[in-house]
């Protein structure tokens, strides 16, 4: 685990070649802190990673697989309201749409 700002390593895992990445990140989870943010790329998700992940209270943001459901987020300035407010929605409907 390396922090971002500072490029600082936080913690690692060493082990054998024939042992795989999942394995060790997995080995890494219980490090995490509440007050910490675990970005993890596709390859890394499983339920039971999220799990183990999630248990630490760190805050998760995950890459998920293409096959997997997942769902698109559009966050609105509370002020805009009505017609434009619906033009935003259909806009990112139409590119999550054109995606699929």
């Amino acid at each position: 685990m390396a922090e971002c700002g500072t490029h600082a390593f936080l913690a690692a895992e060493v082990d054998a070649y024939s042992v795989g990445e999942k394995t060790l990140a997995g080995r890494l989870s219980p490090r995490l802190n509440p007050d910490e943010l675990l970005t993890a790329d596709r390859n890394f998700y499983s339920f039971t990673a999220w799990g183990a992940a999630a248990g630490t209270g760190a805050a998760l943001l995950w890459r998920a697989p293409t096959q997997s459901c997942t769902y698109t987020s559009v966050l609105i300035e509370p002020t805009i309201r009505g017609a434009r407010r619906e033009q935003i929605l259909q806009a990112a409907r139409s590119l999550v749409s054109r995606s699929a």
